[in-house]
């Protein structure tokens, strides 16, 4: 209630504020809140990510990870490969020798997995920070599309995955051996400093940025196709001299990088 002081000539002031005014005041504010917060946590969110898009993540490589299981059951225990160019998604007979051949096989091989194992929701290889980055094509469609010829529409559209992938883990490989990671978008991290990432026994963990070791002796540059902003050190694996390993590695750091199945059992190069 506002108080009222009265004059001698007859004026009136009156002090304070009325419960009507309070109520109108805290009306507006509610509007306004209801207006812009969605606008304020969409930006926090672009901004910085969410636990709830890296669980989302875990989610979607655990469903990838299956695929490949019920794939290797169905292909006298062969993980998926399907050798491909970069330049149009044509079946790579020699295959890959540089890293965009490689990152095309990796997504081509993604692909043929999708299309032998069937009923896979595209939306799985999508991360849901990078909604853009996506398959552009179903592959069901294209009856030619297989192992050994054919086009990959998914590497033919020049679009990458959600997900990176290293065929050349091989089938004897440690189980802290990374088989499947968050890939995002060049020089663009998906979850600002985290990235998801599956191992060889299929287990799924997440990995912090490691700033300011580019460059130190023991890590590489990271992988043309990969994350391009830092180093992500795998706290379950080591490199020869003990040093955590980047999860981006450089294909130089071990025989048959390019290779199906014939990589480090240790080291990763996620493409």
């Amino acid at each position: 209630m506002a108080n009222v002081q009265r004059f001698d000539d007859g004026r009136v002031m009156r002090a304070g504020i009325t419960l009507l005014e309070v109520v109108i005041v805290i009306v507006l504010i509610l509007i306004l809140l209801a207006l812009f917060l969605p606008v304020i946590v969409g930006e926090f969110k672009s901004r910085f990510g969410t636990p709830e898009s890296l669980t989302h993540c875990a989610s979607n490589q655990r469903q990838i990870v299956l695929c490949m299981q019920i794939y290797k059951n169905q292909n006298d225990g062969l993980s998926p490969y399907r050798p491909t160019k970069a330049i149009d998604g044509s079946h790579l007979a020699t295959g890959p020798t540089d890293a965009a051949s490689a990152r095309a096989t990796a997504i081509a091989s993604l692909e043929l997995m999708a299309s032998v194992v069937g009923g896979i929701p595209k939306k799985i290889f999508i991360c849901p920070r990078l909604r853009d980055v996506k398959p552009k094509d179903e592959s069901g469609s294209d009856p030619e599309f297989s192992a050994n010829g054919g086009i990959s529409r998914w590497a033919a559209a020049g679009v990458s995955l959600g997900y990176a992938y290293d065929f050349s883990c091989p089938g004897d490989s440690e189980p802290n051996r990374i088989i499947l990671a968050d890939r995002g978008r060049d020089g663009q991290i998906a979850h600002k400093n985290k990235v998801v990432v599956t191992y060889a026994d299929y287990h799924t963990a997440m990995i912090t940025l490691k700033p300011g070791l580019l460059g130190s002796g023991h890590f590489t540059e990271n992988a043309p196709g990969g994350i391009t902003t830092g180093v992500f050190a795998d706290p379950e694996s080591k490199d020869a001299q003990g040093h955590l390993d980047n999860i981006y590695d450089d294909s130089n750091d071990g025989p048959g990088m390019f290779s199906h199945g014939k990589g480090s059992a240790t080291r990763t190069w996620v493409k």
